[in-house]
């Protein structure tokens, strides 16, 4: 695929009613393009008392975050969106990913009437599949011509990724032939945060997978397994990138991953 270099995955979904009015989303360490396929605005919440903070009709793109954000659901909702590689959105936004981090936007203030076409196709292809292909065609013409791939970066961001708990700037630097300095701002520009707030995110995503897989309460052992050094340490990251300790994840996550329904009584 001419995009997997950029893009994770595509995802659609039709007639959707949750059982909740609101949710928690979660960082992941990447980038989400979102288009409404319903007229109904949707909105984000200020996550201490609730009050609405933003407004978004059409289209939007989440930027990496480093705090949960707070949703509304709707009945019978129609959605699709992309969901980026880390590193993957700047070249096809066309801008440097660290503009926006920790932000939520409306996709017209990037792409102009391009978003507008492009939600105005989608609602006229009626098969998933073809929304599939007409998304696809369109962020191919997004990314012709635009920034060539850099090896270096992927190898570092593919490093960060998988090793969140122990690995060093500075090595990893130096594996790539790269100053600390030039890693650190390349890696802002491509990815939105530091290498380092990058690792952070990408250790509470596995603590996320590790807490879903055990049903445990065993904090202490996941803890150390996920590379924290200890279990207040792991406390406090795990508050401050969803707003929940992990027994309250546990308690409210109901199986889901980063999509958590919000207890509002």
């Amino acid at each position: 695929m001419p995009l997997a270099r950029f893009v994770d995955y595509f995802w659609f979904y039709d007639g959707l009613t949750p059982a909740h009015a609101l949710e928690r989303v979660l960082p992941e360490g990447t980038f989400e393009l979102l288009i409404n396929l319903r007229e109904e605005a949707r909105h984000t919440f200020h996550t201490g008392n609730l009050a609405c903070a933003a407004t978004f009709r059409g289209s939007w793109i989440a930027g990496m975050h480093l705090k949960p954000v707070v949703i509304d659901t709707a009945s019978d909702s129609s959605m699709m969106g992309v969901h980026f590689r880390p590193g993957g959105a700047a070249a096809l936004l066309g801008l440097p990913a660290s503009e926006l981090s920790d932000r939520i936007i409306e996709l017209d203030a990037i792409w102009g009437a391009g978003s507008r076409r492009l939600r105005d196709r989608l609602l006229e292809a009626i098969e998933p599949a073809a929304k599939f292909r007409c998304l696809e065609k369109f962020l191919l013409w997004r990314v012709e011509s635009r920034l060539p791939e850099s090896p270096c970066l992927t190898h570092a961001i593919r490093i960060f990724q998988s090793a969140p708990e122990s690995v060093s700037i500075r090595k990893v630097a130096a594996e790539i032939g790269w100053s600390h300095k030039h890693l650190i701002a390349t890696f802002q520009s491509f990815v939105g945060v530091s290498p380092k707030q990058f690792s952070r995110v990408r250790r509470f995503q596995n603590a996320v997978r590790t807490l879903q897989l055990s049903h445990s309460a065993a904090l202490a052992e996941i803890a150390l397994s996920c590379g924290y050094y200890d279990q207040p340490h792991f406390n406090s990251e795990f508050k401050a990138f969803s707003g929940l300790t992990p027994t309250d994840f546990l308690r409210d996550a109901q199986g889901r991953a980063n999509f958590i329904p919000l207890r509002t009584a």
